[in-house]
This record gives structure tokens, sequence and C-alpha cells, in this order.
């Protein structure tokens, strides 16, 4: 049980414990956690400033955001899930993913992370590196559903591979994922 698990050898992957985050990295990091963070509350900030200062500019950039909700978005772009901000946001954090065992791969897996939160950074981090971890599946998962209605968070989930969490969406990943 526990104890044959912890004397197998750990296998990580998506930091490099060796080498030390440069500044410019740290500053792309922040920078781009910052506006992560800030996307839902963009919103609510431009209806603010639209009522506030009567700005129409405000309004027509609200509608405009509000109506990236209504395009359609290409589920788990690979190109996404590898590029370096992603890289320098598990350095920055210090994330690396740990697998006990070997997964086989010909068995479905289902894979619970937590915890996790309005702002999920474990899970996306963990997301951009599992196939790393095991490579002969495919992952999708799924995501709280009101994502999937807010202006850019859609497509950036999406992105990732999620759909939102629905029994339909849940059933459909499991037949057609490994993972």
């Amino acid at each position: 049980g526990r104890m044959e698990a912890v004397k197998m050898k750990r296998h990580r992957w998506g930091r490099d414990s060796q080498r030390k985050q440069t500044v410019v990295e740290s500053f792309i990091s922040i920078t781009t956690l910052g506006v992560y963070f800030l996307i839902p509350v963009m919103p609510g900030g431009l209806l603010l400033y639209a009522v506030l200062f009567r700005s129409s500019v405000a309004l027509a950039l609200l509608l405009v955001l509000f109506s990236t909700v209504l395009l359609p978005a290409q589920t788990h772009w690979q190109a996404f899930l590898g590029c370096s901000i992603f890289k320098y946001w598990r350095q920055y954090f210090s994330f690396s993913f740990c697998a006990l065992e070997h997964l086989d791969g010909g068995k479905k897996y289902v894979i619970a992370e937590f915890p996790h939160g309005v702002f999920p950074i474990a899970p996306i981090l963990a997301g951009t590196v599992v196939e790393e971890c095991i490579p002969a599946h495919r992952v999708l998962s799924v995501a709280a559903s009101n994502v999937f209605k807010t202006p850019l968070l859609k497509h950036f989930f999406s992105w990732l591979g999620s759909r939102p969490a629905t029994k339909g969406n849940f059933v459909r990943s499991l037949g057609e994922a490994s993972t």
C-alpha cells in the first residue's frame, strides 16, 4: 500500500529545480498572471466606468467583450498548452507534478485534482504538463460551467482541453479520452 508507493521512484515534471527564474521571466510571470486574474473583473470594471462616466466607448467595448462568448473555441490546443508562459508560471510557483506509480496505457483513468478554487492555478499548470507525464493517454477535463459563459475564460479553458462540467460532457469525455 502506502509504504510501497513511497519507496517507488518518483517521476517529476513541470519545473526545473536546478534553475532559478530570471528577472525577465519573473516579470512575464507576474504580468501575465495579473492579466489572468483581471479577466473575470474586466466586465464589471468596464460597466462601472460606462455608467459613472457615461462612456459609450466603454459600453461598446463591454458588448464586444461579451460577444466573444459566442465565438467557437478550439478544444485542446497543443500550441497553447506548450507556450512558454506556462513554463514561466510553473517555475514562478515552483510547481512540479509527481507520479508515484506508472499508469498503464491500456487502461482509462479519472484524475481528480484538488484543492481548486476561483482561480485554479495548480490544475491549469498540471494541465499543461499532464500529457508529458502520461504520454500514452489523451487527456481531457471538465471545468466549472460558469467559466464557459465568461468572456475570454471560455477560450482559455477550452484551449486547455476543458469542457463545461455537465454529466453529458463528463460521459462524452470518458468515451473520447484515455484519461
